[in-house]
Formats: C-alpha cells, structure tokens, sequence
C-alpha cells in the first residue's frame, strides 16, 4: 500500500499522534542514519519558501538520501494543479517520493497516486509544521495540552488549518483573530467540519489573547503598508497572553507579521522559534519512516 501524507484529515487522530509521540521521543533533531538510501527525494517548490526547503533537504541528507529540487521558475503552481495525476505514474519509476510546497495537495485523491506523497507546505495544508508545533508545546508543557488555549494571531495560513484539526486530535482550545477582510469562508467549513475540536474565530485580539499558554504569528496577509505597524509583536500587542506564555511562527519568516526586536532572537524569553526549527526537522524523519516502514 502507498502512504502519503497530505492532510491530517487524511492522517487521522491514531496515526497523527503515534507520529507526535515518536518525534518526542527522539533526542537528537540532527542524527544521521541510511534509512534513504538509494532513494530519490523530489522537491517541487511553486514559490520561494527557503527555510522549508532547508528543512526538507536536510532530512534528506541526513538519512542518506539524494534530493533532486525543482525551483519555483521551474515548478509553476498553475502547471502543476493542471497537471493530471494519473499521468504522474510515467516518472514514478525515477523516484521514490514527492515533497510538494505551495499547492493545494488535498486535492489530489490519495488511490491516484502512484508514489508517496509529502504536503510539505500548502495554502490549504501543512501537516508536517502543525504536528511538530504540537510536539513543541507537548514537551515544553511536559505533558498532553487538554484544555489549553492557544491563539492565532494574523492572516490564515495551511498550518492554520492543520492546527484547527490537529485542535480535536489533541484537545486543544484554538482561539484565532484574523486580520479584518480576509476571507475566512474556506477555514470556517474545515472547522464545521470537525465539530470535536474546539475552534474559536474571536471579534477582538484581546478575546484570542485572553489565558492564551501559547500564541502563533501568522501572515501580514491583507495588511497594507499603514496597518502594518499596528500587527508589529511586541510585549503591548501581546497583553493578555499568559505570563509565562510562549510565542511561536505560525508563517514563514519572509511573510509574518513583523516582530519586535526582543522577539527576533529566537531561544530567549517566551519564544520557541528554535524548537520549532528541531522538531520540524524530527517530524520530517518520522514522516519518511511512515511512509516507507
């Protein structure tokens, strides 16, 4: 049978917290090992998304694979959500996996595909981040996360998404404030679509904030130039947050909201930027075991 990974809903609870509790239990994010070797990783990249891409070229390095990347000019998102998938089957015998970055990946039916598949980052998905983002807090917490509140603060990306499923696989109170306009209709049916997970679209900063343990920093999507400083993190943006409350990217660095200088050195005070990058990075391992055990 051939396992992909392109959504948690496609995952599932069972599946997606074994692979939580494997990346916990793993001690080194760097280990090296030759669990892939003589295997071709492709990576399909449809927009500039570097630490990713680092992230993802480094698993494959460390367990002994070879990665073959195709950059954004040559990847086009519009080429690739036209491509037919069933025709995916005449370069399948040149590799033996797919990583795919900035396409809508839950619209590929999974008996389509002809290889493994890895929704590293898509606008409607992105299971790796929200998973190891669950392994951070569940080990900077020292334990399960029922009944805490996080909050999502900016524009709606696909690990937004992921974090509202993942909301019900673990028992988390999700709050989130969006920025005003946005369109929110696609999110919403994800969340009425999983009734178990306690998700909460909030009026105000303030209500998201409120006892929230942990806060996400989304997109500056739909901020424009004179907004944009009113969304900078800082310690009076974030009041309401826990005292002791942590901070983690909920977007990629290039297109996050703006961070006060305190926040930007990742690993001091309430910031798990640096724990973040390690469990991505141990989540990316556990996929590939997943998929090929």
């Amino acid at each position: 049978m051939i396992r992909s990974i392109t959504t948690l809903e496609r995952l599932g609870r069972k599946d997606a917290r074994l692979i939580v509790e494997q990346t916990k239990g793993m001690v080194e994010a760097k280990s090296v090992d030759d669990y892939l070797a003589e295997k071709t990783i492709v990576h399909i990249f449809t927009e500039p998304a570097l630490a990713e891409y680092l992230c993802c070229a480094a698993t494959v390095r460390q367990m002994s694979g070879q990665a073959i990347f195709f950059p954004p000019k040559e990847a086009a998102q519009a080429k690739l959500e036209t491509f037919p998938v069933k025709l995916l089957s005449s370069v399948s015998s040149y590799m033996d996996c797919l990583m795919g970055n900035g396409v809508e990946t839950s619209s590929w039916e999974p008996e389509e595909l002809v290889f493994p598949l890895i929704n590293c980052g898509g606008p409607d998905a992105h299971p790796s981040r929200a998973l190891a983002d669950v392994a951070c807090m569940m080990l900077h917490a020292g334990g399960e996360l029922d009944a805490v509140k996080i909050c999502w603060l900016g524009g709606i990306t696909g690990e937004l998404c992921s974090l509202a499923v993942a909301a019900g696989f673990f028992g988390l109170h999700l709050h989130v404030y969006a920025v005003p306009g946005l369109p929110l209709e696609q999110f919403k049916d994800l969340a009425a679509r999983h009734p178990e997970a306690d998700v909460v679209l909030d009026a105000t900063k303030e209500e998201a904030l409120d006892g929230a343990s942990y806060c996400f920093i989304g997109s500056r999507e739909g901020l424009d130039f004179e907004s944009l400083p009113r969304w900078t993190v800082s310690p009076s943006f974030l009041r309401g947050l826990k005292p002791n409350g942590q901070l983690l990217l909920g977007a990629s660095p290039s297109k996050c909201l703006l961070l006060d200088m305190r926040y930007r050195r990742a690993g001091e005070g309430h910031s798990l930027l640096l724990k973040q990058a390690e469990n991505r990075l141990k989540v990316y391992k556990r996929f590939f075991h997943y998929i090929f055990d």
